[in-house]
């Protein structure tokens, strides 16, 4: 692995637990024996943008999270009970955002709320979510929510403060093998939002350290495909390398318009965990761009057993693991499966959250590495691979050594 460490110390907890069987042996019920419990389903909320700016993330994500309590209750669900899904749309709009939150709460009577993909979501529930003692499994969280950590707040995407460090771990890996120069000249392609200005200092000082050069930064509007200016910019600044938080669309604009413009199409560009599934790196890749790799979260390529159920259950549900971002969804409701399997039944709001806040998985090598929580620290996801698109293949590849986001900046 290349060396950014700070190991936190996740506590694995019913290891045994395979993401296709949830084992009645690993959660003990407060009441689950009950008759009035009998066939009584364990109830998941899921917050999405299905309808606003990141209905493109938001949307595949809802869809690998209904796959995956589907799949689970195919195989018979958690103890015994199922997992009801209740899904709504607040389409990023800060009213709704409120008001969903609110129905999963006093009407769906949910445990706890998965979703959250758009990183206007989190900030607006947290207090909210803090009041009620419910835990919110989180994809587009601001680093600074979970390390140090909020108490609601667990992120089961990688904290995006530690990605840009990742990145440049990535393209110093290239250096060693002297694709590019030692002292590489690094672009930076950031949005103006909180989150990715929080990742972007991260991602700032962590260069300052190693004595990578960031000779550009630019600043794109979201989602607008406007990356003609960008890309003239970095042209002019003679880079050896790219890092960025790009969304698809603006990754893909960007990539046409250096097919068009010169810019060499070979030169190494490391993305943001939401900068592309299989389907953009395909994309990337058919329009001549040869040096592209975007942050994977986990093993989609069914060489692990929690892989190849992945694979199974977006099947079953007609869902194509092509597609940008099921994973992140499906990586969702497999996490809540296993919380509360260790929780039992009925699983309160606060005790899910208590549950989930001292959980460690390796969720049947459907991640790179436990998935763990702890009272330090919510990112879950500690261990990253690059994925790139092998065109001789026909696949998806991963390019490099994993990378463990422990980095100290």
């Amino acid at each position: 692995m290349l060396g950014m460490r700070i190991r936190r110390a996740g506590r694995l907890t019913c290891a045994a637990i395979a993401v296709g069987l949830i084992a009645a042996s690993c959660g003990s019920g407060s009441g689950g024996g009950a008759a009035a419990d009998a066939g009584a389903p364990f109830v998941l909320g899921g917050q999405f943008d299905l309808s606003g700016i990141a209905r493109a993330a938001s949307t595949p994500a809802s869809k690998g999270l209904q796959a995956a309590v589907d799949g689970i209750n195919r195989r018979g669900g958690v103890n015994g009970h199922k997992i009801e899904l209740v899904i709504r749309d607040d389409g990023s709009n800060t009213a709704r955002i409120t008001s969903v939150y609110r129905e999963l709460v006093t009407s769906a009577n949910v445990s706890a709320i998965a979703g959250l993909v758009s990183s206007q979501q989190t900030p607006v529930v947290v207090p909210l979510a803090e009041r009620d003692k419910m835990a919110l499994i989180d994809a587009g969280t601001p680093g600074s929510f979970i390390q140090p950590p909020n108490p609601s707040v667990f992120s089961s995407s990688a904290n995006q403060n530690l990605q840009g460090p990742a990145q440049l771990a990535y393209i110093m890996s290239l250096a060693g093998q002297g694709k590019v120069p030692a002292k590489p000249r690094v672009a930076a392609i950031y949005y103006a939002t909180p989150s990715s200005t929080e990742a972007l200092e991260a991602t700032k000082a962590y260069a300052a350290k190693v004595g990578i050069e960031l000779v550009t930064v630019e600043s794109p509007p979201v989602g607008q495909g406007a990356m003609g200016p960008v890309m003239s910019a970095i042209q002019s600044a003679n880079v050896d390398a790219i890092v960025s938080g790009l969304i698809p669309t603006d990754v893909i604009a960007a990539v046409k318009v250096a097919s068009t413009s010169g810019l060499d199409m070979s030169m190494p560009w490391a993305n943001y965990s939401f900068g592309g599934g299989p389907e953009v790196l395909k994309e990337v890749a058919g329009l001549g761009h040869t040096g592209y790799v975007v942050l994977a979260t986990v093993n989609i390529l069914g060489t692990t057993p929690g892989s190849k159920t992945f694979l199974e259950d977006l099947q079953a549900n007609g869902v194509n693991p092509m597609e940008q971002g099921v994973e992140v969804g499906y990586i969702q409701g497999i996490l809540a499966a296993e919380v509360f399997a260790k929780c039992g039944f009925p699983c309160a709001p606060e005790k899910f959250r208590t549950t989930i806040g001292t959980f460690s998985s390796p969720l049947d090598g459907l991640a790179f590495g436990p998935v763990a929580y702890s009272d330090q620290d919510h990112s879950g996801i500690g261990v990253v691979q690059f994925a790139k698109w092998d065109t001789a293949a026909g696949n998806l590849a991963y390019a490099g050594d994993a990378v463990e986001l422990e980095v100290k900046v």
